[in-house]
């Protein structure tokens, strides 16, 4: 049984023993930790770090030289654009083979 599938089992369970129907997940959260449900790892900070500045990575643009295009520096690398170059060159040629 998938995680999800055994969470929403188990809050069943808890509606079913409580008689509650409006319930807080915090309190379905320290029910199901009684019940033997493992506590979740905490995140390492330096992994939470990583990934803000990753996101911030992700969010940044610069003007392009063109006027009024934008770019994503840390995404469009000149080796991003050399591949994407070649690819689009290899599908070009096998379309314009396929005409002839």
């Amino acid at each position: 049984m998938s995680k999800k599938r055994e969470m929403q089992r188990l809050i069943r369970a808890y509606r079913d023993e409580t008689g509650k129907r409006e319930i807080d997940m915090k309190d379905v959260a320290k029910w199901a930790v009684g019940k033997g449900w493992p506590l979740p790892v905490p995140r390492n900070p330096i992994d939470i770090l990583a990934q803000n500045f990753a996101e911030a990575a992700r969010e940044e643009t610069r003007k392009d030289t063109k006027p009024g295009a934008r770019t994503e520096p840390t995404t469009r690398s000149p080796l991003f654009r050399a591949v994407s170059s070649f690819i689009c060159g290899l599908i070009l040629t096998k379309l314009s083979a396929d005409r002839c």
